[in-house]
């Protein structure tokens, strides 16, 4: 849990450069293959709207292109192609979207420390929380861990707190 709150500072730094526009545009590109021809998307999905902007441009668009695209103010699925003749600014950037999605993979991360994305979220925003201590199983740690080389000195200690703790726990 010690590498919470420097998480959380990085996560605060990034949000700031978002915020302030110090994020090159190239660094919030994310892009999807084409499976299919444009025409047989039925749903809007990111890569089709952009597929179909490209196409609308007159550039050329076939399956297994790789789409690139920004996320755009407007519905959650709203993207500018990245390949447009005329390039997006910062001013069309949907930064709350690309909030989400940072803070989602900061916790895909943060969740082996047992972080819910609710508390990750709110000690972004600056609230304070108690976070739940995890309950402690050193054997299942010790399993999870095969890297994890222990000398036979520190074992005998711990099984001896493991049967006493065992001993403790209600059934």
């Amino acid at each position: 849990k010690s590498l919470v709150p420097e998480a959380v500072r990085l996560i605060r730094d990034q949000f700031a450069a978002l915020d302030s526009d110090k994020v090159p545009l190239e660094n919030l590109v994310w892009g999807r293959k084409l499976t299919r021809e444009v025409a047989e998307y039925k749903s809007h999905s990111e890569a089709a709207k952009a597929a179909k902007q490209l196409q609308a441009a007159g550039l050329e668009v076939n399956v297994g292109k790789r789409i690139r695209y920004i996320y755009t103010h407007g519905k959650k699925s709203d993207v500018i192609a990245w390949e447009l003749p005329k390039s997006p600014d910062h001013r069309q950037v949907n930064k709350s979207r690309y909030k989400d999605l940072f803070l989602d993979m900061a916790h895909e991360v943060l969740k082996l420390l047992d972080v819910p994305l609710a508390d990750l979220q709110a000690l972004v925003d600056g609230e304070v929380r108690q976070l739940a201590l995890p309950e402690a199983d050193i054997w299942t740690w010790l399993e999870d861990e095969p890297l994890v080389v222990l000398p036979v000195e520190f074992l005998e200690p711990v099984e001896r707190v493991r049967v006493r703790l065992d001993a403790q726990r209600p059934l």
